[in-house]
């Protein structure tokens, strides 16, 4: 059978503790850190190790008998975005709306004074008629 490699694909910040299974008792697991193919020749596994990110595992299990299984295979990326960015990126956005909405305040009484200054003189207009 298939080794089962955890943990499984995704972003990771740092490095990454990499552990192998295979249902098939006795089995051998062989493994790479590359991405090359693995075979008999490559590193065998022994315990859980450790790599550092950005990296791809490949793993097969071989038994005597038996025909080497399908290749285990799993990437792990450089996670994006750390959640302290997140939040300063959060708390910038959050500082521009209100900024905006301040702004649009000032307008809006900006033009509430000019609307009653122009009602003023309107009526100043008729009353002079």
């Amino acid at each position: 059978k298939t080794p089962v490699i955890s943990p499984e694909s995704g972003g990771y910040a740092g490095s990454v503790t990499v552990t192998i299974a295979c249902a098939s008792e006795g089995a051998e697991i062989y493994y790479t850190t590359d991405g090359s193919a693995p075979n008999r020749s490559t590193e065998r596994y022994t315990g859980p190790f450790t790599v550092t990110v950005p990296a791809r595992v490949r793993a097969i299990a071989v038994k005597e008998g038996m025909e080497d299984s399908a290749a285990a295979d799993v990437s792990y990326e450089k996670k994006e975005d750390s959640g302290g960015q997140w939040e300063w990126k959060w708390i910038r956005e959050r500082f521009r709306q209100r900024k905006r909405k301040r702004i649009r305040r000032r307008k809006w009484k900006r033009f509430g004074q000019w609307r009653r200054e122009w009602f003023k003189q309107r009526k100043r207009k008729r009353i002079r008629k």
